[in-house]
């Protein structure tokens, strides 16, 4: 039998979503061999990433989709490995001594190396030499850290294929007003009709049948894939997208043209995209008006002026969340380096388990206002914001070491 194929949380969840060329080179890749998925992809692919930034977690409706794929293609849970050697290797490999600072981290996810850890691991236990790792996820392909795990880190060779695309344009569902202020870049709109788009492919599409240059196309499908990934892990995420154009015309322009309007004209040339995720358009547009950038200006009286013009979109995310008004049940808490398993009760007691180390503890918890306030028998103190988010609750805790920001999620 050919060697086992590992496969990522972001492979399994562009297939779910459609992506029939990837599912196409994973059957290739994995022909005469195993189908892996190491615990904690089984656990990203189920409930989501609780390391990455923003992350969201928690069984969606995507989440059904995904085990669909799972059952399809008999991917197996690898449960492989000496748990001892895991540890080692995560220990040894994301972690060094930076001369001078004490304990570092490399430059990559720490969900990253407890996969490749993983992976290594039940590599050795097979008595596999050069273990194939296959991921939708290109940065992770790029990052010279994690060579380390000695693991060949495959990316994707096909093209993407758009979901429910079938060669023609796939065009806005609807129009959504939206604040979304001026432009830090100069003249918009304070508020504008924002199309909105299902899918990311629909947004791709209709850019890329306004523009021909190629650097364009690469920019515009580079915010493609990252919007891909990001929703990958937050599915309840959506993705407000500001498009920045500006064009040189005469000074004074007469008529007008460029100054009032928040389209894509001919003769505009593309000076960035901006991508702000968030649950709602609303919530996105905040931290749109929060940006602040710098650009170019123009020669003092000269007799050509640069006028700038945002057009921004919106992108659903993939599910809605329900907020909850208990925390009772078990919940993942992230705060920096530190990762604990709370555990709360309907009489208002909770307790703590710290993953790695296995330290508990316990203390209380009641809700003021628009917060879960904490009792802990330390000096901590802790808040989270009420109602609650399940697949991406945030709050702060101050502790000896520092005021961090915690995130947490309903197991």
């Amino acid at each position: 039998m050919a060697d086992p194929v590992w496969v990522d949380s972001t492979v399994i969840g562009f297939i779910a979503d459609g992506d029939t060329a990837l599912e196409a080179e994973l059957v290739a890749l994995s022909a005469g061999g195993e189908k892996l998925m190491v615990p904690k992809v089984k656990e990203e692919v189920s409930l989501g990433n609780p390391f990455k930034k923003g992350s969201t977690m928690g069984p969606t409706a995507g989440s059904q989709a995904r085990d669909e794929v799972i059952k399809r293609l008999n991917i197996q849970v690898d449960m492989n490995g000496d748990p001892d050697v895991r540890r080692q290797l995560f220990e040894t490999q994301f972690k060094f001594k930076a001369p001078g600072k004490g304990t570092a981290v490399r430059a990559m996810e720490e969900s990253d190396a407890i996969v490749l850890s993983e992976v290594a691991a039940s590599a050795k236990a097979r008595g596999v030499s050069n273990p194939r790792f296959l991921t939708g996820d290109q940065r992770l392909v790029n990052n010279a850290d994690a060579k380390l795990w000695k693991v060949a880190i495959l990316g994707r060779n096909s093209p993407p294929t758009p979901p429910g695309f079938t060669g023609g344009r796939l065009s806005p569902t609807a129009d959504i007003p939206l604040n979304i202020g001026p432009s830090a870049r100069g003249q918009a709109n304070g508020s504008a009709m924002v199309a909105a788009f299902m899918v990311v492919d629909g947004l791709l599409n209709y850019l890329n049948s306004r523009f021909l240059a190629d650097e364009v196309g690469e920019q515009v499908n580079s915010m493609g894939n990252s919007i891909r990934n990001w929703q990958i892990s937050n599915p309840t995420d959506g993705a407000l997208v500001a498009v920045n154009f500006a064009r040189t015309e005469l000074t004074p322009d007469p008529l007008g043209v460029m100054k009032n309007r928040m389209l894509i004209h001919p003769g505009n040339r593309l000076e960035g995209i901006d991508v702000f995720f968030a649950p709602t358009p609303e919530e996105a547009a905040n931290l749109l008006r929060g940006q602040r950038s710098w650009v170019q200006g123009d020669v003092p009286d000269g007799p050509y002026q640069t006028v700038r013009t945002r057009t921004v979109f919106w992108v659903a995310p993939r599910i809605k969340e329900v907020l909850l008004t208990s925390p009772v049940g078990q919940w993942r808490v992230q705060v920096d380096r530190w990762t604990w398993i709370y555990e709360f009760s309907p009489q208002g007691n909770v307790t703590w388990t710290d993953i790695f180390n296995r330290d508990a503890g316990q203390g209380k918890w009641t809700i003021v206002g628009d917060q879960i306030k904490f009792e802990w028998s330390s000096k901590t103190i802790e808040r989270w914001k009420f109602p609650l988010r399940p697949s991406n609750e945030t709050g702060s805790c101050q502790m000896e070491a520092g005021k961090f920001t915690l995130k947490a999620v309903k197991l």
